[in-house]
């Protein structure tokens, strides 16, 4: 008999990894992390994740600043 192995648990995302951006509707942000499936945070939308994580908005601040080359990657983050 095939040994089954533990489904893995959501966890808690590294902030400082995290990139999102505005979905474009409401105040729903889509995530663009590599894999947003474990995230406690991301919620399947469509083909996409959303992201309810607290801080989103800063999140989607902080990608937008890294896509326009004025802020360096790290962990620093925009204030909103």
């Amino acid at each position: 008999m095939a040994k089954l192995e533990p489904i893995p648990m959501p966890k808690h995302p590294d902030f400082a990894k995290c990139s999102a951006r505005s979905s474009g509707f409401g105040d729903y942000v889509d995530c663009l992390s590599e894999d947003p499936y474990y995230c406690f945070y991301a919620l399947k939308f469509g083909d996409g994740y959303l992201c309810f994580h607290p801080e989103r908005n800063q999140t989607v601040a902080r990608t937008e600043a890294l896509r326009k080359g004025l802020l360096q990657e790290g962990p620093l983050s925009i204030a909103a």
